[in-house]
């Protein structure tokens, strides 16, 4: 089996982190998913789709990221001065990402770097989801009153009669 990657490499003369080489560590991290070959390994140096930082979550960079070619299609996330396994997911944490965060977060990369632009939309957004809420209240308090038969108080059915006389 190959070396630990969940704890960092010491220098076993100066105790202080021993430094990896990228292709040590793709070779290494092979045995985080035995059985499975490893379909890619990159480098990381800015945030992507799927690392990236957020405001409880601060994600290290650079970042080695190797992928598997297991059933799962799992992604390792490795910090290379140390060694250590910083995440990890497959094709179904990859997808919630999509289906759950990005639509309840609105962390989509176009937004990236630009805080005040993703509340923008958040609060437009919001803004209409809220006027289409209470105009859709609105309506069927009114559809609810006139099945129920109560009238419309007198100014409406003032308005309704005086534009009907306008369109005969």
């Amino acid at each position: 089996m190959g070396p630990d990657l969940s704890e960092p490499v010491i220098d076993g003369q100066t105790g202080a982190s021993a430094a990896q080489t990228d292709a040590a560590l793709f070779e290494a991290a092979r045995a985080l998913v035995p059985g499975a070959q490893a379909a890619f390994a990159e480098r990381l140096t800015q945030e992507d789709a799927y690392w990236y930082s957020t405001r409880r979550d601060q994600r290290r960079l650079p970042v080695l990221r190797v992928g598997f070619a297991d059933p799962a299609g799992t992604w390792v996330h490795i910090d290379p001065t140390t060694g250590e396994v910083l995440g990890r997911s497959d094709r179904s944490r990859r997808l919630y990402r999509w289906l759950f965060s990005a639509i309840h977060a609105w962390d989509l990369p176009i937004f990236r770097g630009s805080d005040l632009a993703r509340q923008i939309v958040i609060w437009v957004l919001s803004t209409a989801g809220l006027v289409l809420s209470v105009s859709g209240v609105v309506v069927g308090w009114r559809h609810l009153k006139l099945k129920a038969g109560i009238r419309p108080s007198r100014p409406i059915r003032k308005f309704r009669a005086n534009r009907k006389a306008r369109t005969s």
